[in-house]
This record gives C-alpha cells, structure tokens and sequence, in this order.
C-alpha cells in the first residue's frame, strides 16, 4: 500500500474532442511522495490506469444521464 508514502497525487484529464461521438483521453499524473521514496514504473501505470477507469465510469453516467450537467 503507497497510502504512507505519497503525500498527493494530481491528475489532470483532457477529453479532447475527435470525429463522430469519439474523443481522445490525455492525461497527465504528479507523484508528491513523502520523503526519498520513489515509486516504480508498475506503480505508476497501475496508478494511472485506475484513474482512467474512474474517469471512463463518470464519462458513461454523464453520457446515460445529459441532465445532471448543464
């Protein structure tokens, strides 16, 4: 668990429009641990990858329910 050892994490996600109802996901991901530890490579795509699951999730409420948001 990296609960003790990461101070934050800052996740910036753009959704950025393409042709058709598709769209493309950046992302971009700061680490602020605490202290000299230094997360590996896995830890970092693991990371990531549940950040973009939870994102997808928002992304098919919005979508099944337009008028939550204005």
């Amino acid at each position: 668990m990296l609960c003790d050892k990461l101070e934050s994490i800052v996740y910036e996600i753009r959704f950025e429009s393409t042709f058709g109802e598709k769209c493309v996901i950046k992302s971009k991901s700061e680490y602020h641990t605490i202290g000299d530890f230094e997360l590996n490579e896995e830890e970092i795509k693991n990371g990531k990858e549940r950040a973009l699951n939870m994102y997808k999730i928002v992304e098919t409420h919005l979508l099944e329910n337009p008028t939550v948001y204005a």
